[in-house]
């Protein structure tokens, strides 16, 4: 289902950490596997968690997110597909 991919947009939910207990390892996966397609990290559901307190997390495990989105609020959902279609275009 990931031939011929274009873009990734890889969500994680803060309120389950098996969406990114092993973040770096996939990470790691679609880079060796299609190293020139480009990958958006972010976290869902921004608006029920403390983002601050959520960063603490992420930096604790050395982990780096590219937007904190909520789906719910409509919050950089916009902003995310921009930039993923930039990255697709080179720009």
């Amino acid at each position: 289902y990931l031939l011929g991919t274009s873009g990734f947009i890889f969500v994680i939910d803060p309120t389950r950490d098996t969406t990114y207990q092993n973040l770096k390892e996939e990470l790691i996966f679609l880079e060796k596997n299609y190293p020139k397609v480009p990958v958006i990290k972010l976290v869902n559901k921004s608006d029920l968690i403390n983002i601050d307190e959520f960063q603490k997390v992420l930096a604790i495990q050395n982990l780096e997110i590219d937007f904190f989105s909520s789906a719910k609020t409509g919050e950089n959902v916009e902003n995310v597909f921009m930039q993923l279609v930039s990255k697709m275009l080179g720009a």
